[in-house]
């Protein structure tokens, strides 16, 4: 299993420097570069914002004193087809500065598009031609997951999960980790207590995601140049729940909201290298999520093994399974 978990931190690994390396690009559009990078990566901060909400819970019910579970499994968020591009003339500023070159297209793609050939825009003034990123089809997110649970005493439960960190060298770093209590409410209202089938409880959470990845760009020091990103997350939900022998099922029904930012940090040359203009974290680009969330799913049962999954709809849909024990 733990071999299982590193493979999976190693492909997330990529697909994040994949596509996240493209907002280097941008470094040569100053007067642009904050609203390009932005539109670009917008897709890839929704995904992750959604990402971090899942793999919470498995069940509606809360873990007897001193109870726990231990599960291993695969969150991914995916988002819609119809917002793989961003209008560049739409861009702040882009009219003042650039235009579209002749035969180019005013469409570029983003993180999730991907195009045959690079968007291509010119200088209004000095004349100078500009290759953009044409995507990287990255428009879905997968990240493995440890998360378990430990019953304490009220009928309250301590939910955790991780995703380890790990060093590839080149492909940089990547880890998650959060926190979050369940408590069930079943016993407050009257008549429910009577239902054994039945549960019904409040969670919330906090989860974070960060990753740092070392960058290569023209400056006259490339020793502390890299792409840092960082994820905030909070979740809260009334879950229902009914539960057999064998199978149980479960809902939710909450708010989450996310906070997301991506920094390039060090030196780095700006607009055309021939000026050598040098400056010091020249961009930071930040989202703030905030939705009504609904996630539904069901748990198999096996002695103490459990299969589970679930999936949460909306426009960056998420779906997590896995597998574990529980005592």
């Amino acid at each position: 299993m733990k071999n299982l978990l590193l493979l999976l931190i190693m492909f997330s690994n990529l697909l994040f420097i994949r596509a996240q390396k493209d907002v280097l690009n941008f470094l040569q559009v100053p007067e642009i570069m904050n609203g390009a990078a932005d539109a670009y990566l917008d897709p890839m901060s929704q995904m992750l914002g959604s990402n971090l909400q899942t793999s919470w819970y498995n069940s509606a019910k809360t873990h007897r004193f001193l109870g726990f579970d231990v599960s291993i499994g695969m969150a991914s968020s995916a988002m819609p087809g119809t917002k793989r591009g961003y209008h560049l003339t739409q861009l702040p500023g882009f009219d003042d500065y650039y235009k579209i070159k002749d035969g180019s297209f005013s469409i570029a793609a983003n993180v999730a598009g991907k195009t045959e050939d690079y968007p291509i825009i010119k200088n209004r003034i000095s004349g100078r031609e500009v290759l953009l990123p044409k995507g990287e089809g990255q428009d879905n997110i997968s990240l493995p997951i440890i998360s378990g649970g430990l019953g304490l005493p009220y009928n309250t439960e301590l939910r955790v999960k991780l995703m380890p960190k790990i060093d590839k060298g080149g492909m940089g770093h990547l880890y998650q980790y959060g926190l979050g209590l369940k408590h069930s409410v079943k016993e407050y209202i009257p008549g429910l207590n009577k239902i054994p089938a039945m549960s019904l409880a409040v969670f919330g959470g906090y989860s974070s995601a960060i990753s740092d990845l070392p960058m290569q760009y023209q400056s006259s020091s490339t020793a502390d140049q890299q792409l840092k990103s960082s994820a905030k997350a909070y979740t809260g939900r009334l879950l229902l729940g009914f539960d057999v022998p064998v199978f149980s099922a479960f809902m939710g029904l909450g708010y989450s909201s996310s906070s997301i930012e991506y920094a390039l940090k060090g030196s780095y040359f700006v607009g055309d290298v021939l000026d050598e203009i040098e400056v010091n974290d020249p961009l930071t680009v930040k989202y703030d999520i905030g939705k009504m969330a609904l996630d539904f799913g069901v748990k198999a049962k096996l002695g103490l093994v459990q299969l589970y999954a679930a999936y949460s709809p909306g426009e960056y849909a998420s779906f997590n399974f896995g597998a574990g024990i529980t005592l």
